[in-house]
């Protein structure tokens, strides 16, 4: 019997046609997922990278007194009032910054439902006064390295001597913390704002002895990034921001300030999960 090759091309044809139709679906998903997406293979469903936000606590708002009377005397806002207005703010800022690629969630959303949870976290770390340079995950000898530096002598507190910059930095004290928010809201990363800090800048003039009436303020946030899975720290260190001392609202500050703080939070971030070649 001939072979017959055009009859054998058609006949393949025509098998492939209904494979390539079924396959066309997970192309496309494939094509439009990116680095901060992961498929769900049983479901075909674009998963989203997903970050747990872990504002400040209280205690750890630091804000001149000046600065709080202007805001006060402004709004009519008790303290109170303010730093959670700001506390909320940041949190807003942050969920913009990071954008729809990522889906950013915090402790405060739902304060009647997260307050146990919010509590949990505050107890289970602690602060550490950290160089900014300091490696992300360090070593025994690097933690050795940083008491040599500062600890107690004789009796009394030795500080370092030299002027590097230093921030607050999260140590996670429960190894059950990071696995139990990872398993109940399904989160890849833990953002911690360990403190903030608020404060006029008078420059070389720090009484502002000169009397200036505009001058700039700085803010400075401290935070800390874990990645739930290996429990590591991925970026970590302090951003600042400034206003002008004209502007003496919560909404404005969040708005300047903030904004610009949680662009720099997530820079970080993302240079921390792909580094640049």
């Amino acid at each position: 019997m001939a072979f017959n090759l055009d009859k054998m091309n058609l006949i393949t044809k025509k098998l492939m046609l209904p494979v390539l139709f079924f396959c066309l679906p997970f192309l496309a998903v494939a094509q439009t997922t990116t680095k901060n997406e992961e498929v769900n293979e049983e479901s075909g469903t674009v998963k989203k990278t997903k970050i747990l936000l872990i504002p400040w606590e209280p205690r750890m708002y630091n804000c001149n007194s000046g600065i709080s009377r202007a805001i006060a005397t402004e709004t009519s806002q008790k303290f109170d009032q303010i730093q959670e207005s700001l506390r909320k703010g940041m949190v807003s800022q942050t969920k913009k910054a990071f954008g729809n690629a990522y889906t950013v969630l915090s402790l405060i959303d739902d304060t009647a439902k997260m307050k146990g949870d919010l509590y949990y976290a505050y107890t289970r770390t602690t602060m550490s006064y950290t160089p900014v340079t300091f490696p992300l995950n360090p070593t025994k000898a690097d933690s050795a390295k940083l008491k040599q530096q500062a600890g107690v002598k004789n009796g009394q507190i030795a500080v370092q001597s030299d002027d590097v910059e230093k921030f607050m930095n999260t140590i996670v004290l429960s190894p059950d913390l990071l696995g139990y928010f990872k398993k109940k809201y399904n989160v890849d990363y833990i953002l911690f704002f360990n403190e903030i800090d608020i404060e006029n800048d008078f420059g070389l003039d720090p009484y502002n002895l000169q009397g200036k009436v505009e001058f700039n303020r700085n803010v400075n946030l401290h935070w800390t990034i874990f990645n739930v899975v290996d429990g590591k720290r991925v970026a970590m260190g302090k951003s600042n921001g400034k206003f002008l001392s004209s502007v003496n609202t919560p909404k404005a500050i969040v708005e300047g300030a903030f904004k610009n703080i949680s662009k720099s939070v997530f820079d970080k971030f993302a240079l921390g999960i792909i580094p640049k070649k």
